[in-house]
């Protein structure tokens, strides 16, 4: 697919000025969280304390799929961090 996305943007002259992830997010957020809820159901991964999940577990399903380049930030603005709301940029393929 991305070949046939490359020839449509060399053809349209926009070579070197788009870009995309190198895997779609709304697979790797499904595929690490199952990969993440297996492991956790099978007893390999245990939550931090004061949690109810592993955020270190986590993580490193997140960057298995979107590869260790992939970073991933807790959302922040003016009334401060939330603690449960995830960021994450994957490394681009530009075209």
């Amino acid at each position: 697919m991305l070949d046939q996305i490359e020839a449509a943007v060399t053809e349209a002259g926009n070579n070197g000025r788009m870009s995309t992830w190198q895997v779609p997010i709304n697979m790797l957020m499904i595929e690490a969280g199952v990969e993440y809820g297996i492991k956790y159901c099978e007893g390999e991964v245990t939550p931090d304390e004061g949690s109810t999940y592993n955020e270190e577990a986590l993580f490193e399903e997140i960057k298995k799929i979107g590869g260790e380049e992939t970073q991933i930030s807790n959302y922040s603005d003016s009334n401060g961090e939330l603690d449960n709301f995830y960021l994450i940029l994957c490394p681009f393929y530009d075209f």
